[in-house]
């Protein structure tokens, strides 16, 4: 791989994510122990050797500090994908070893982990959903980072969730379904930035049976209690909510609900208390396109949302959604991973837009505080027989009490991947994005990544790949510019 001279590899990092990452594996593993009779499992176990070049290993900001480095990774790594039986399971796990020749990875390891599973205790009555999750996340994002995480704690932290759920479900008849779910979460990190959580919450839920087809019905009572270990207020919210859906024809329906929500959280200025509404419309105009609006009053405030798709062909789709809400980044990471699933090619995909899994939903970095979030989306992805396409726009908003902030980004991004010839891919993405900070200094950064590959199949299951990514920020406060540029030269052999 062209590396020479001394590597040097810490010893202070991992342990956390590590010791995490038996846990939840085990906790996974364990569900599989039933025989497995039926259904079609992916087993893929891989190991990859990495040499990544960088010219600002140290993130720094001016020219004169930056140090460039050649780093070294060992990344095996395993990626389980099926349903058979009584369980059905996505996970994907890679453990990244460092050794850095100039030692500016000063971290030995990383681990990262998406998982999301449920199995079938007691036959379509009884089951247990388990999500994990191991990520590398920015703890500031007015603060400068890598492009390509080498393992150091250049404003990096390693996160870890686990949210074990198990549930109910009763039928009465054709007229009624019921749920009783009980959640526990935990949240650990390696930085003091970001407090560790623990949530337990309560849910009960009934929606009409099959022999409502006109009119339908549901109601949902929740109670969620999360815990921070730094002396930061705990968080209780408590809501009850009924929704009815009224079909006026067979491509439009009226939507509406109302309840009552409590949240008691003295991070907030105003604790929401009280009547909570919602009305809107579903559409489906044709076989190719659905629409749902909404409008309504929620966290002392006029809510709105919004979700759209269209399907140019079986090949091409779009999608839009905007939506509003009051969380917490432990609460969107569990949340995300729901929506983990394979693309049928060994690889894991958001089942909301088509796009790669990510399971934090932010671009602007992982935060404990209870914030009130508003993102529009647009996605649009294409495929043909030699290459995929795919482009987006994001506009993020997010506001936080206890500090008075309110950030904002607006990103674009596009990516494209075409095979050249039986062993050759190619592949090519950017993003562009503008961040107001929110701060009394009026900062906004202008944020530019351009990555391009190469990938050539040295035989059956054994590829080789060259990279580069440029990455560029332009900032109102000069001293927060930043550049880097990298090439990774990889070699990944899937099992």
């Amino acid at each position: 791989m062209g590396y020479n001279g001394d590597y040097h590899c810490g010893t202070t990092g991992g342990r956390l994510s590590r010791s995490v990452a038996l846990y939840a594996l085990t906790g996974i593993l364990v569900t599989a122990v039933q025989p497995v009779h039926a259904g079609e499992w992916t087993v893929s176990p891989s190991v990859g050797v990495t040499t990544t070049f960088t010219d600002n290993a140290n993130a720094a900001n001016d020219d004169e500090d930056r140090n460039s480095d050649q780093v070294l990774t060992l990344s095996p790594g395993v990626r389980v994908s099926g349903s058979g039986g009584r369980l059905s399971l996505n996970l994907a796990y890679t453990h990244n070893q460092f050794f850095s020749r100039q030692g500016q990875s000063d971290d030995s390891s990383t681990d990262t982990l998406t998982a999301n599973g449920r199995a079938e205790v007691w036959d379509r009555v009884a089951f247990v959903d388990l999500t994990s999750s191991i990520s590398r996340e920015v703890v500031d994002p007015a603060q400068t980072d890598t492009s390509t995480d080498l393992g150091n704690d250049n404003n990096r932290t390693t996160v870890q969730t686990v949210s074990i759920s198990p549930f109910f479900l009763h039928h009465f008849g054709n007229w009624l379904e019921t749920e009783s779910r009980t959640t526990f979460d935990l949240t650990r990190t390696e930085s003091d930035e970001i407090s560790n959580t623990r949530s337990l919450g309560s849910t009960f839920s009934a929606t009409s049976g099959r022999r409502f087809s006109v009119f339908t019905f549901g109601g949902t009572f929740d109670r969620q209690k999360e815990i921070r270990e730094d002396g930061a207020p705990r968080s209780i919210t408590t809501t009850l909510n009924t929704n009815q859906r009224l079909r006026l024809s067979r491509k439009f329906s009226v939507i509406t609900s109302i309840g009552w929500e409590s949240i008691d959280d003295p991070a907030l200025s105003e604790e929401p208390e009280g009547i909570i509404w919602e009305v809107g419309f579903s559409a489906q105009p044709s076989s190719r396109s659905s629409i749902e609006m909404t409008v309504g009053d929620r966290f002392e405030t006029t809510t709105y949302g919004m979700d759209a798709s269209y399907r140019f062909s079986s090949r091409s789709s779009m999608s839009a959604s905007y939506t509003e809400t009051l969380t917490t980044s432990q609460e969107q990471r569990n949340e995300n991973l729901d929506f983990l699933v394979s693309d049928g090619s060994g690889g894991f995909i958001d089942s909301r837009t088509g796009n790669t899994f990510d399971a934090s939903g932010s671009e602007l970095g992982f935060q404990t505080s209870l914030f009130r979030q508003k993102i529009l989306a647009l996605n649009f992805n294409t495929t043909r027989r030699r290459g995929s396409y795919s482009a987006g726009l994001n506009w993020e908003r997010r506001e936080t009490d206890s500090t008075g902030i309110e950030e904002t980004v607006l990103s674009v991004n596009a990516a494209a991947s075409r095979t050249l010839s039986s062993r050759l891919s190619a592949s090519v993405s950017t993003s562009l994005s503008f961040t107001d900070f929110g701060t009394t200094d009026q900062r906004k950064d202008r944020d530019l990544s351009l990555t391009g590959s190469l990938t050539y199949r040295l035989m059956e299951n054994t590829n080789a790949a060259l990279s580069y990514t440029r990455s560029q920020t332009s900032s109102s406060e000069g001293s927060n510019n930043f550049e880097e540029n990298a090439v990774t030269l990889s070699l990944t052999r899937n099992f």
